[in-house]
């Protein structure tokens, strides 16, 4: 049995200050978590991806870098520690949409974190959720969405561009989406819609692509994993006022890519909003 280490958290006295820091330094990006005092790390980028992690406030509990070890059974986990001589720090906690962590120190006196997710993410699979508020009318956005000559202003991370993409936008029609990133490689995907109810919901398929829309696994762009991975995308509109509330769920993700496809999906959604400004 072999459980590895997938995530950490870096405790600090002055967040903001460290989060300036290792930006300058390492080029990580931060996004804030909730409505807590804690900001996910992102230390890599679609094409390299990273451990990725999160920063806080320094505490007498956790007052050092923990490496966080994803278990199957939190409770039997904190069991064998108690048993081989370590100590529980911080006992179970339930964070919503992720399952449950706990905290020990092992026979040196070093702290840990564990992690069980929850049943969606044990099988190897989750759903990303992202949600975003723009100061544009609902038919703007969904036109971003829906017409290719908008799409590709936005399309893909930070300084990535957008090729060309190809919309046949009906229930049962493809799509080709291309993004380049900045040191020139293209990356495709592909998928069907099916379903879309005009201005509110828009169901479809995605999956990696070659240039020519057949679907590859992801390992032909350099990334882990060797499967014809299917997985499905929604979207639902809702307006607001002036403004269009845009809910994008990501379904059948696998865990160790979760959190670079949410870093991708949120720049990529800064760029949607910048493109609607124009």
């Amino acid at each position: 049995m072999h459980q590895r280490v997938i995530y950490f958290e870096l405790p600090s006295d002055n967040p903001e200050e460290s989060m300036k820091f290792f930006k300058n330094v390492f080029g990580w990006e931060f996004r804030p978590f909730g409505n807590t005092d804690y900001w996910q790390i992102m230390t890599g980028d679609p094409k390299n991806p990273g451990i990725d992690g999160g920063i806080m406030k320094r505490t007498d509990a956790l007052p050092n870098v923990v490496n966080t070890i994803r278990v199957d059974d939190l409770d039997k986990a904190m069991s064998r520690i108690i048993k081989a001589g370590g100590k529980p720090v911080i006992p179970k906690i339930e964070v919503p949409s992720v399952g449950w962590v706990a905290y020990f120190a092992d026979p040196d006196g070093n702290t840990h974190g564990i992690v069980q997710l929850e049943e969606a993410a044990e099988s190897g699979l989750a759903e990303l959720q992202v949600e975003r508020i723009f100061k544009a009318p609902r038919k703007l956005v969904w036109q971003h969405w829906s017409v290719p000559e908008l799409l590709t202003k936005w399309w893909g991370p930070k300084d990535f561009t957008s090729p060309e993409a190809k919309i046949d936008f009906r229930e049962g029609g493809k799509y080709l989406f291309a993004m380049r990133s900045p040191e020139g490689q293209d990356f495709y995907s592909t998928g069907v819609y099916k379903e879309i109810v005009p201005l509110e919901k828009i169901v479809a398929t995605d999956s990696f692509a070659d240039k020519e829309g057949n679907i590859v696994p992801s390992s032909y762009y350099g990334m882990g994993g060797s499967s014809l991975d299917e997985y499905y995308i929604t979207l639902l509109f809702e307006e607001i006022g002036q403004k269009t509330k845009m809910t994008l769920k990501h379904l059948g993700l696998p865990t160790d890519i979760i959190n670079m496809t949410k870093h991708g999906w949120e720049e990529s959604f800064d760029k949607l909003d910048e493109s609607l400004k124009v």
